[in-house]
């Protein structure tokens, strides 16, 4: 633990030096916040978009059948691998597969259907 600890503490040590002049990781809001500019704004909107989506994935999960729904919440939820879930389920692995992504494809289409772009 003691290592990752260390990780974290060296990779905060050098955002803060490196704030001004890029970011490390990407955030368009770093170099913002270094000047000062108040960004609480754009983070909660981007935070509310995030929260809708979710709710509409969680209800989407719901109204698939039950199987799939199972699969889907064992593998992205409980973090089970295809193996462990084709235990419990008594099924070979390619048929939880084969579950999930048939469950993935029609989520897909349902958020594409309702104007969500799937590429965010």
């Amino acid at each position: 633990m003691n290592k990752y600890d260390h990780i974290d503490a060296v990779y905060k040590r050098k955002v803060d030096y490196h704030k001004g002049y890029f970011s490390l990781d990407r955030s368009p809001f770093l170099e913002l916040e270094k000047e000062g500019f108040d960004v609480n704004e754009n983070i909660l909107l981007k935070e509310l978009i995030h929260q809708e989506l979710i709710s509409f994935i969680e209800l989407t999960i719901k109204d698939l059948p039950v199987k799939e729904k199972e699969c889907i919440l064992k593998k992205y939820v409980q973090c089970k691998t295809l193996e462990s879930i084709a235990i419990e389920e008594n099924c070979s692995i390619p048929a939880v597969y084969y579950s999930i992504k048939i469950a993935l494809k029609k989520i897909k289409e349902v958020l594409i259907k309702n104007g969500y772009d799937i590429n965010d």
